[in-house]
């Protein structure tokens, strides 16, 4: 779950140089869910001047055990971001079935031999069958429209003998609330999405031959309005199995152009693009008004309008660095990992950059905590 509000980053940063310890605090300010994290360090030999930056784009965002966790970054490409997938469970899903003897969750492998939980259920020796499966409540965060990828195996009706009723679909619903209801489910309250059928069946022999028929099939919901959702799985009469179940919306992600920030947008519909107006990097101005239009697709097309640095400051990648005066060396740090509450800070270095640092520049390292404030 992203930060919504707005965040400060804090950082601290320490440096050996020549023997002395110095402590730089360095607080970055950002909008939304972005911290921004570049890393340079400017050294003159003659003056032992040492000063630190931050620029590099970085996501911030709460997973599910409430760890913030960091990730560098600025590709500007398209995102899916999950709102739900079975298959990152590493225990019961516990969804409720209805009744308690149609579907049914087991232990099963995915197409990949990777551990998962599935439901199946298989009800056709039995008439008229109506069972019902919901999943747990689905928080919306800040997504206009949904995507529900479902990933299952059906039997084909014609490989099974002696049976009393088989169908090959099943049918998708779902319902939005602005609270979780616990255990409350009622049926008639949902609204159906689709009948889902499926392009390849297996059969007995399949079976016997361990050949698995996977079906992918992926449908839209929205505009979506209220706080959060469920999904429910309705069987009629199929000899089927879920082996997955991923709910994620798209957003265009933070990203930087010609000097200009463009912040996360979602997009609000499935027919028009969203123009964003994008604000200059730190020490630059407007030369014409940066814009930017988000897709449904979550893609950044057609950007229009730049900044420039202002005088005194020159373009270093996505961000106006000051012009220092005299002779100085530069290194730019080569990657940075995310990690929970850290990012520590690898780079090729010259022997006598290392050892103008003392020989402490590979135990330099960055951390920081992203701080909401209400």
């Amino acid at each position: 779950m992203a930060f919504g509000s707005t965040m400060h980053l804090h950082v601290m940063c320490s440096v050996f140089l020549c023997g002395h310890r110095s402590y730089e605090g360095l607080r970055r300010h950002a909008e939304s869910s972005t911290c921004q994290l570049r890393f340079r360090v400017y050294w003159t030999p003659g003056g032992g001047f040492c000063s630190l930056s931050l620029f590099v784009p970085v996501q911030a965002s709460l997973n599910q055990t409430g760890v913030v966790v960091l990730e560098a970054g600025d590709t500007g490409m398209s995102r899916a971001f999950n709102l739900l997938d079975s298959k990152a469970s590493q225990g019961e899903l516990g969804w409720i079935s209805s009744p308690s003897h149609g579907w049914e969750e087991i232990s099963g492998v995915d197409e990949h031999y990777t551990p998962i939980r599935t439901f199946q259920v298989c009800n056709v020796m039995e008439y008229s069958q109506n069972n019902w499966l919901r999943t747990n409540w689905i928080p919306r965060n800040s997504a206009q429209k949904i995507y529900v990828e479902l990933k299952f195996t059906l039997r084909d009706c014609n490989s099974i003998p002696m049976v009393l009723t088989c169908k090959e679909t099943f049918n998708l619903h779902y319902l939005e609330t602005d609270e979780d209801q616990g255990k409350k489910f009622r049926e008639h309250q949902f609204s159906k999405i689709d009948t889902i059928a499926a392009d390849e069946s297996f059969t007995q022999t399949d079976l016997g031959d361990r050949i698995l028929k996977l079906n992918t099939e992926v449908r839209e919901v929205g505009p979506m309005t209220k706080r959060g959702f469920y999904l429910a799985f309705q069987d009629v009469g199929a000899c089927v199995a879920l082996v997955s179940v991923r709910v994620y919306f798209k957003k265009c992600p933070f990203t930087v152009r010609n000097l200009a920030m463009f912040p996360d947008t979602v997009p609000t519909d499935s027919q028009s693009l969203v123009e964003v107006r994008g604000s200059c990097v730190n020490n630059s101005k407007e030369e014409d008004p940066p814009k930017m239009y988000c897709s449904t697709e979550g893609e950044w097309l057609v950007p229009i309008g730049k900044c420039l640095c202002n005088i005194g400051y020159e373009e270093q990648g996505v961000a106006c660095q000051g012009i220092f005066a005299g002779r100085f060396s530069s290194l730019w740090f080569g990657r940075i990992h995310g990690e929970p509450m850290a990012l520590k800070v690898t780079a090729p270095y010259h022997s006598s950059i290392q050892t103008a640092f003392c020989g402490m520049w590979n135990r330099t390292a960055v951390r920081a905590a992203c701080v909401s404030q209400k």
